[in-house]
């Protein structure tokens, strides 16, 4: 196996020689101009010098100015500026170690006098140039090598120099090498020193200017050259304004504004500022500047640009980022709160303050403890509050959800969830939600469900109600017709009958209360209605409350639905009872003298409003109106929630004893009458409502109803009567028979089809119930109109608002119906034309109830 062979690396002692000895660069530029004016002045001196000098030594004057002109000669090449600075410092070089050849002639070659050789090769290399230093070494061997060889006379005024001329050559060899030595050291340090600030300055990423006392760029690093896409060249000896634009003046210069007595730390402030490129484009930078001190004194200026552009951009979009983050935080209809994973707060919007009502001492304090304290004040449960922050502080990736209920009633939903950045849990979002209004409302439709409910139900048991009264006034109303005026039974048949229908008008207001009767507006007198709710009051209310009914002699008529105006003044008295017996529950006035007497009072009067009355109350309506007012001496109303008395669901009653509906329904009936509702209250005393209805031009006295004997009727034709109910299909059939009609019957809408289908030839008239097993009302009407539509059909129902319902053109007979009333609406219906019959609807009247 041929081993490797590796040759010698001849350059490497090379490259050693080489880092060891100065590179011989030149130095910058305003430095060896300060260094060449003081060698050119040297030079300059020993010109003139070394002429008085040689006079004086005797040579003569033109000998002694003959050699000083040379060296004059050598100091004018050295200040023509047209030639090179290397040329310039070799005629220096070359001048002051001639002045020192010279000096050792005119001395007579005293040995003392070739230290000047010495001293001059150390200010020639003050240039830190290879040129000047090596001519002058070339000088020193041939002036001391070759002339001290050949004239020792000239070069050495010694008699040992004259028998061994070479041994003084060498000595002083050695004396110049030594020097060298030394003077090439210290060079190489300077260098070095030099570079290690080059490099740093080359290094740095920001830009480096130096400016002298005028503002003009004496160096620039390569990154400010790169900032500034000039050549170096190009910007040395320009004006900073060049590539900087500083229109408000922050840069300052210390020739401008400072002075030699400004300390070193003084410094022109951090500013950004533009700088203008050579290709036009603009840069935004961040600014600093120093004074450059030289022993104490201020000789210019660095200053440090740094291209802030990307960094700016990316700020003022973070800037534009988080302002629209802010924003979005700030719209948001939650309150939002922001804690680290210690569970400082971070931050918070405005909404989490308002919904929490925190003081703005509080909020200014920046006291996490305080706004946690007035965070708990609040709540029912401070502790269960606690207890869910301690427990996330320990699970920090979970979430939750829970509610938080107010001591004042409020109730927010409360979410959490953890914040992380990138990846990074960082600390907690909590969320709040004021669902008080929702929970209102939910609680609300509650309500409504339960009173739909009921009214369902009412409404169920008033429709067999009315079946069942139907019988029984029907057949009370054949026995008074069938006895004589004379008989005894008269009387006790005739009272039956008015209370049955009194009870009739109960079952129309449970109609009314479940909806199924819609609001009907006739001419009314609220006298009677007040007297008769009056008596219906006194039996749900202690019998220590005193009732009273007060109505004008002569009332007007008004338009209104009895059934509404019954509810209104119900829940007027029910209100009145309320605050009666909370007075008494709290003592509150005179509630425990014995000369208080507790009272409820019903006022029905006439009244014209006028303007002065409208300008009290924005509600009010000019004109004449009945009034109704209902007042007691309970325990008032406080007036900071009168405003919301009327609002659903509102109530200041304990739990279980009010809904909070009675008054908003009664704001509901007065306003469907287009009337208005006033309030007058004092805490402690009573309250008075006065309701206005406005009255009417139409009369409230019905004309009196025949009787069934004094109806003629039209006997011999065919009704067919369907109706599930059988005491009603006899109660019809024995009245119509009666008559002399022919009457068929069924029992529910299959059985209606079947006998029509078979006998429909026969059949002049149906009365049909709508209400009914197997086929409902409708749909045996539409199955009769398709077999026959020109029949004429009389609908009875308990509900007048199924009669909302289309039907076509159909008669209706609401129940519980008069004998006379069946029999009217039959024979109006037979004496219409066949195209119109089924046009005509007739209503019940006053009386009927």
């Amino acid at each position: 196996m041929i081993p490797e062979h590796n040759p010698p690396q001849i350059g490497r002692p090379f490259d050693r020689i080489r880092k060891i000895i100065p590179e011989g660069r030149a130095l910058p530029e305003r430095e060896w101009r300060v260094r060449h004016r003081v060698i050119l002045l040297l030079t300059w001196l020993h010109a003139l010098g070394l002429s008085l000098f040689g006079v004086y030594q005797g040579f003569g004057a033109f000998q002694s100015f003959a050699e000083g002109a040379v060296i004059a000669a050598a100091a004018l090449a050295a200040s023509w500026t047209r030639i090179g600075r290397s040329a310039r410092s070799a005629a220096a070089s070359l001048g002051l170690i001639t002045s020192s050849a010279i000096l050792v002639q005119f001395s007579g070659g005293f040995i003392e006098a070739h230290f000047h050789f010495f001293v001059m090769l150390a200010v020639i290399s003050l240039y830190e140039d290879w040129i000047p230093y090596l001519l002058a070494i070339l000088f020193v061997v041939v002036e001391h090598g070759f002339t001290g060889q050949f004239v020792p006379l000239v070069v050495y005024n010694h008699t040992d120099a004259f028998a061994h001329p070479w041994k003084w050559a060498i000595i002083h060899a050695v004396f110049v090498l030594c020097e060298s030595v030394v003077l090439l050291a210290n060079w190489k340090i300077s260098e070095w020193a030099r570079a290690r600030i080059d490099l740093l300055l080359n290094s740095a990423g920001d830009a480096i200017i130096g400016l002298d006392l005028d503002g003009i760029i004496a160096f620039a690093n390569p990154a400010a050259v790169k900032m500034a896409a000039y050549p170096l060249e190009a910007l040395v000896g320009q004006p900073i304004e060049r590539i900087l634009l500083d229109e408000e003046k922050i840069l300052s210069y210390p020739g401008v504004t400072l002075n030699n007595s400004v300390p070193p730390e003084r410094a022109s402030p951090r500013a950004d500022k533009v700088v203008l490129r050579r290709d036009g484009m603009r840069l935004l930078v961040d600014l600093s500047s120093n004074p450059i001190l030289e022993q104490g004194v201020i000789v210019g200026t660095v200053v440090t640009l740094k291209d802030v552009t990307e960094r700016r951009l990316a700020e003022e979009k973070l800037k534009k980022t988080f302002s629209l983050l802010s924003a979005t935080l700030e719209s948001t209809t939650d309150g939002i709160l922001v804690v680290d994973r210690e569970g400082r707060i971070e931050r918070y919007n405005q909404k989490f303050i308002q919904m929490w009502t925190i003081p703005d001492s509080i909020v200014a304090s920046q006291d996490d403890s305080k706004v946690l304290g007035h965070l708990l004040d609040q709540l029912k449960d401070p502790e269960g509050f606690l207890k869910k922050v301690r427990e996330l502080y320990t699970r920090l990736d979970a979430e939750s959800y829970d509610l938080l209920e107010f001591k004042n009633g409020r109730v927010f939903e409360r979410y959490s969830q953890p914040q992380r950045v990138g990846g990074e849990n960082v600390g907690r979002v909590w969320c709040f939600r004021d669902i008080t209004e929702r929970k209102q409302l939910e609680e609300q439709l509650r309500h409504v469900q339960k009173l739909e409910a009921v009214g369902q139900l009412t409404g169920g048991v008033a429709h067999e109600f009315n079946n069942i009264l139907m019988a029984i006034t029907g057949n009370l109303a054949l026995a008074l017709d069938q006895l004589p005026p004379e008989s005894d039974l008269h009387g006790l048949l005739d009272g039956a009958e008015q209370a049955a229908w009194r009870a009739a008008g109960l079952t129309k207001q449970l109609l009314s209360f479940s909806r199924r009767n819609p609001i009907d507006l006739k001419p009314q007198h609220l006298g009677a209605e007040a007297k008769e709710v009056a008596r219906l009051v006194r039996q749900a209310i202690d019998r220590q409350i005193q009732m009273k009914v007060e109505t004008d002699g002569d009332l007007w008529p008004v338009l209104a639905d009895l059934g509404q105006v019954n509810q209104l003044i119900m829940n007027l008295c029910v209100n009145a009872r309320d605050a009666i017996l909370e007075r008494v529950g709290k003592n509150v006035g005179s509630a425990s003298s014995a000369s208080w007497e507790p009272r409820i009072v019903i006022r029905v009067e006439n009244v014209h409003v006028d303007e002065v009355h409208c300008r009290v109350y924005p509600n009010a309506k000019t004109g004449d109106h009945v009034c109704l007012q209902v007042s007691d001496n309970g325990i008032g109303i406080d007036e900071d929630i009168r405003h919301r008395i009327f609002e659903p669901f509102f109530t200041t009653k304990k739990v279980g004893r009010g809904t909070g509906l009675g008054l908003s329904a009664v704001y509901g009936i007065v306003t469907v009458h287009q009337g208005w509702i006033e309030l007058q209250s004092t805490k402690g005393e009573g309250t008075l409502f006065s309701v206005y209805f406005p009255r009417t031009e139409k009369t409230a006295n019905p004309p009196p109803l025949p009787s069934a004997e004094k109806l003629v009727t039209d006997g011999g034709k065919t009704i067919f009567l369907v109706d599930d109910e059988e005491a009603i299909r006899f109660l019809g059939k024995t009245i119509l028979e009666h008559k002399g009609y022919r009457v068929l019957t069924a029992g529910d809408g299959r059985e209606a089809i079947e006998v029509f289908s078979q006998k429909k030839e026969e059949i002049d008239l149906v009365i049909l119930d709508l209400t009914m097993p197997y086929r409902s009302g409708g749909e045996v009407l539409h199955l009769l109109r398709q077999m026959e539509p020109t029949l004429k059909v009389i609908i009875s129902s308990g509900h007048q608002a199924e009669h909302s319902f289309d039907f076509g053109e159909v008669v209706f007979l609401p129940k519980p119906y008069r004998p006379a009333d069946l029999l009217r609406i039959v024979i109006e219906a037979f004496e219409q034309p066949s195209n119109t019959a089924n046009t005509h609807s007739i209503k019940q009247s006053e009386g009927d109830l």
